[in-house]
């Protein structure tokens, strides 16, 4: 019984093995943002998406323009999704459930660069089973299409550092740009990125983690200006969008509290939807990032 038990687990792992990486992720992640995905009702926040989304291309401008302009891209792509698809529940939400699925075939991906195949898989599924990938996954809000982003803008910059050429750095520049419109703070991200470019410039893709596996040595490419260049069209549309931004914080976000340096403890319960799950990831991170020494520094920093 052992033997058969052992060539079954075999087996299957050889189809496994034949699959895309990032295929098993991205089929379960849809399997489970689909269960159950019209069974809730929309909740506050998401009303008023809906509420938005139903408004008029003027209406939004001025939305925008007096409450909530940080919100103001995503409501506006929202629109345009309603109006082709409908303004029900699961219609709402399925920008959502595509999201997280995209993002969950990007994430094994990302690891299959940096790590290996077996360590991408593992990223993958481990991503579609989480609590808060089903949370957002089934909610008409913009968590879930900035985590597909800024996935998608980790893996160009990756791309970008190993073969660095103009029409890379404008993808990864689309992407960040498009992540920035989506959800300002996500910006954050650019500063793990900024250090790993620093680094790739300074002492080469190896020392930042980047370099393949199979050219470990591959030569550091000192035009370090061609990341500064990617991240000015950001400044340009984000930049207006945070100062607008910031002077509707009264209005939109008076009621929650300015985050201090002890609510750090918390972050890993919040974003897992699950203070054990959470504190569960922390431990498989720690020691992950022991193990894969330089390859971790993107991943590590990007989380951080």
């Amino acid at each position: 019984m052992g033997q058969l038990s052992e060539r079954s687990a075999g087996t299957a792992w050889e189809h496994l093995r034949r699959l895309p990486v990032w295929l098993p992720p991205a089929l379960l992640t849809l399997a489970v943002t689909l269960t159950g995905l019209g069974s809730a009702q929309l909740w506050r926040d998401e009303l008023a998406t809906w509420s938005a989304a139903t408004r008029s291309p003027g209406d939004l401008a001025r939305l925008a323009g007096t409450i909530d302009a940080a919100t103001g891209p995503y409501y506006l792509l929202m629109h345009g999704w309603t109006t082709v698809f409908g303004d029900s529940t699961i219609a709402l939400r399925a920008p959502a459930v595509l999201a997280m699925t995209v993002a969950a075939g990007l994430l094994a991906g990302l690891g299959a660069r940096l790590v290996d195949r077996r360590g991408g898989l593992f990223a993958g599924l481990l991503f579609a089973v989480l609590p808060g990938t089903s949370r957002y996954g089934q909610e008409a809000r913009p968590y879930a299409l900035a985590t597909m982003l800024a996935v998608l803008a980790t893996v160009l910059l990756v791309t970008a550092l190993r073969r660095p050429s103009w029409a890379r750095w404008a993808g990864y520049a689309a992407a960040v740009v498009a992540l920035g419109l989506i959800h300002l703070i996500a910006l954050t991200l650019l500063a793990a990125h900024a250090l790993v470019v620093l680094i790739a410039w300074w002492r080469g893709p190896a020392a930042a983690g980047v370099a393949t596996r199979d050219h470990p040595s591959a030569e550091r490419d000192r035009r370090v200006w061609r990341w500064l260049v990617a991240v000015v069209p950001v400044a340009l549309l984000a930049g207006p969008l945070l100062v607008k931004a910031r002077t509707q914080q009264s209005r939109q976000l008076n009621w929650v509290n300015l985050a201090r340096l002890d609510d750090l403890t918390a972050l890993p319960g919040g974003v897992a939807q699950s203070s054990v799950v959470g504190g569960l990831l922390v431990g498989v991170a720690a020691l992950g990032a022991a193990r894969l020494g330089r390859r971790a520094l993107l991943p590590v920093s990007a989380v951080l």
